[in-house]
């Protein structure tokens, strides 16, 4: 019995303290205002700006909290907190924002005071205005190759060094959102996520066998989405975030093997090609893989854009010449736009929505969608492929061992270097 009043003691004089500890009745939030920057500042990046935040309490503060947000409520940047004393307190903080990845658009700075019972909060809207873009890099690889080939990156200054050496290779693509380059072997190789910035993190892909060449038989980094797509022999279409999460698995027609992939609104287009043979069909996929559409396309594939909302346009070449194709695969059509008569297309590379680059053996062509008309403003390049800078304007074009930069506009190049390999592949990284 006295032991069980002991214990009873003890629960009464813990439950005592433990009431005694917390504010009795306290109810009201605290008072918070973001008094600095001003009410829809703009910030443009990159920059150190100053948040001031004033705070009060009818008893006593605890702890501040201040975040930079995105419209998903997503921080941008570190979180500052700090520990309160007090009825009341201003506090300032410096935000480093550096990302080069954040895009223009409104942001939030969120103040979040606490005083052990109740949150107040103050929120102000601000507009960051992103980093202007720049280019990072042009990597330079040759063509597709069942021997040893070495990469070599071209930077902003024009100083040419060596990359990396492959095993062996069929394709290239750069991704600016995660400052990676994507090389896809071809016999033996895997397919690598080669970092190009301090951020970025390395992965790969293993190769599906190697019993013959083409285990990876297409690659692209879409703009539109920043995912990696790449098919392999095999027959499966895969498509990965910049660091290396599998976000989409599909599978290539029976007998077909995917040559193209780029995403359209909620689709994933492919153009595939028979095993045997030359047959060719356009497949559209739903995000979770399924097929959709299926589409014949009996002419040769040079590239394929993302056009506008619902539409692709196709470069390819037909009976000898090189055409402009709208494909409509959700409405099983591929009418031709225009025909280049000078012959087949060499290379294709989209400036914008409405402007493109066509390299034909008679020199360099730019094409306009909308008004249907096209612009000579090179001769005499043998070009063997094409990529645009957004950041400089220029058009880096392969030709040989040589790599031009020249306006895209005028034809005028703006500089010129020998690479001293046969070069087959160009890819532009741009700083975002």
């Amino acid at each position: 019995m006295f032991c069980k009043k002991v214990h009873l003691y003890f629960v009464a004089l813990l439950f005592l303290i433990s009431t005694g500890c917390r504010k009795d009745g306290d109810s009201t939030a605290p008072q918070v205002q973001v008094s600095i920057p001003g009410i829809s500042s703009v910030i443009q990046l990159p920059d150190t700006f100053v948040v001031q935040v004033v705070v009060s309490d009818d008893q006593a503060l605890e702890r501040l909290v201040i975040d930079v947000l995105n419209l998903d409520g997503v921080p941008v940047a570190s979180s500052a907190s700090f520990t309160l004393s007090g009825n009341t307190a201003t506090v300032q903080h410096a935000f480093i924002i550096s990302n080069e990845q954040l895009r223009s658009g409104n942001y939030a700075i969120e103040a979040r005071a606490f005083d052990g019972s109740n949150e107040g909060k103050a929120f102000l809207s601000i507009q960051l205005n992103e980093v202007p873009l720049r280019l990072r890099a042009v990597f330079i690889a040759p063509a597709f190759s069942n021997s040893s080939s070495t990469i070599q990156k071209l930077d902003s200054a024009w100083q040419l060094s060596d990359l990396v050496t492959v095993q062996d290779l069929n394709g290239m693509a750069v991704d600016g959102y995660t400052q990676h380059l994507m090389i896809a072997g071809s016999q033996f190789q895997p397919f690598q996520a080669l970092p190009t910035g301090a951020t970025s993190n390395s992965w790969q892909y293993a190769a599906p066998g190697n019993d013959a060449p083409e285990q990876f038989t297409a690659l692209s980094v879409d703009p539109s989405n920043g995912l990696t797509y790449f098919a392999t022999r095999d027959g499966f279409i895969r498509g990965f975030t910049g660091n290396g999460a599998q976000v989409f698995t599909a599978q290539s027609l029976v007998g077909y093997r995917t040559r193209a992939i780029v995403s359209l609104d909620e689709r994933v287009i492919t153009l595939q090609q028979a095993v045997v043979g030359l047959e060719q069909q356009a497949v559209s996929y739903t995000a979770a893989g399924s097929v959709l559409e299926i589409l014949p396309v009996p002419f040769e594939l040079i590239h394929l854009f993302r056009h506008i909302p619902g539409r692709l346009i196709l470069f390819a070449n037909d009976n000898g010449n090189g055409v402009v194709k709208d494909l409509n695969i959700t409405e099983a059509g591929s009418p031709t736009r225009y025909l280049f008569t000078e012959g087949l297309i060499r290379a294709a590379v989209q400036l914008d929505a409405d402007n493109y680059m066509v390299a034909l053996p008679n020199g360099i062509f730019r094409y306009t969608y909308s008004t249907n008309l096209r612009q000579q403003i090179n001769t005499g390049m043998v070009v063997e492929d094409m990529a645009y800078d957004h950041a400089t304007g220029l058009l880096f074009v392969a030709e040989g061992n040589m790599i031009h930069a020249l306006d895209p506009n005028t034809g005028v190049i703006a500089n010129s270097i020998s690479t001293g390999i046969a070069v087959g592949h160009i890819g532009i990284l741009n700083n975002r």
